[in-house]
């Protein structure tokens, strides 16, 4: 998974790159909304956590703003130490999926992380499901098609049979009685 962090804060972007970054997950940073964008605009990248407040107060909801109209699969996670109830329901109404006070709890950060992979798991087994019925429509369709040709076929054919009949008993002479 490739994790994008925005914050202005060297040390907070020290501390999540070292909670949040092993095996599975590949942690990339900037300390500006400016440089987070250039970064998205390089690479995929499957969530973004951004700071609220950086070098405007309201960078990190620009940046959201943007990431959910131009990459509309990243995940946004918004935090602040600046939370209050109108930020979070602006910050959801744009898209982020969630919302972390600050001081960071490191446990909240990684659940958050965690429910965004699941959605993401479960959005991709949807999207295998409508794409194996879609296979199926399409393989049923055909096979609908076939059927329909061999009816008609056959339909044909018994006419033929028919008509057959029909030119052997001409070829008969009538039987005429006097």
């Amino acid at each position: 998974m490739e994790l994008l962090i925005a914050d202005d804060e060297e040390n907070i972007l020290e501390l999540l790159r070292r909670a949040l970054g092993g095996a599975h997950v590949a942690v990339t940073t900037a300390e500006t909304a400016k440089e987070a964008a250039a970064l998205l605009e390089k690479k995929r990248f499957d969530i973004l956590l951004t700071d609220i407040c950086m070098e405007t107060p309201t960078a990190g909801i620009e940046l959201a703003r943007t990431v959910r109209k131009k990459f509309p699969k990243t995940d946004v996670l918004v935090m602040t130490g600046f939370g209050n109830i109108d930020h979070t329901i602006n910050t959801l109404k744009l898209g982020a999926f969630d919302f972390i006070l600050k001081p960071l709890d490191l446990y909240l950060v990684k659940f958050a992380i965690q429910r965004c992979q699941e959605r993401r798991n479960l959005h991709h087994r949807i999207e295998m499901c409508v794409r194996a019925s879609s296979t199926a429509a399409a393989s049923l369709r055909a096979l609908t098609e076939r059927l329909e040709d061999q009816v008609y076929c056959r339909a044909v054919l018994e006419e033929t049979a028919h008509n057959l009949e029909a030119l052997k008993a001409l070829d008969s002479p009538p039987k005429l009685e006097f």
